[in-house]
């Protein structure tokens, strides 16, 4: 995971990995990363609850926001216990396109959250189950996310879950 996350932030910053935006539908990522997740979820016996507006719809590359909503996903599953509750919500608000990723976990600290996304500071904290990561993916995620001209920020008090929020332009002109 450790090698994997390497490469892929490394062809972030060098350029060289694609990046073709086109105007998708938000549901066609969910419905992928849905898919992808069910065993995570069955593991934890945890519930994923989507609330996708139907017309959602943002300009992104459809392979960098698969990756962002997957890894988002994953690490609520990771922090949140066993019989918890993740919520993937998607609206388009004043030609925005706004993407929140919840969950009942075990939250964290402003101090915790000022580290998430410092690529000079190893961060990495277990899963409720034991589960590691790099502590590279949220830094990635941002990182596509800036790609798009677009934010990825944090909701987050420890004991009472984290969101965490994206927001992307719904079509080029707005660029």
């Amino acid at each position: 995971d450790l090698l994997q996350n390497l490469l892929v932030w490394a062809r972030l910053q060098t350029g060289r990995m694609n990046f073709t935006p086109i105007v998708c539908r938000v549901a066609d990522a969910v419905q992928s990363v849905v898919a992808l997740t069910q065993l995570q979820l069955r593991n934890k016996q945890q519930s994923l609850e989507t609330d996708i507006d139907d017309g959602c719809i943002c300009y992104a590359d459809p392979n960098m926001l698969t990756t962002v909503l997957r890894n988002l996903v994953s690490n609520a599953i990771k922090f949140t216990g066993e019989g918890g509750r993740i919520a993937l919500r998607a609206h388009n608000i004043d030609n925005r396109c706004r993407i929140e990723v919840s969950d009942t976990g075990i939250g964290m600290d402003a101090d915790m959250q000022a580290q998430l996304f410092r690529i000079d500071t190893r961060h990495t904290t277990s899963g409720t189950a034991g589960e590691q990561g790099t502590g590279l993916g949220l830094i990635i995620c941002r990182d596509m996310i800036e790609r798009h001209d677009g934010t990825l920020t944090i909701q987050s008090a420890p004991g009472q879950g984290t969101t965490f929020v994206i927001t992307l332009q719904i079509d080029c002109k707005t660029n």
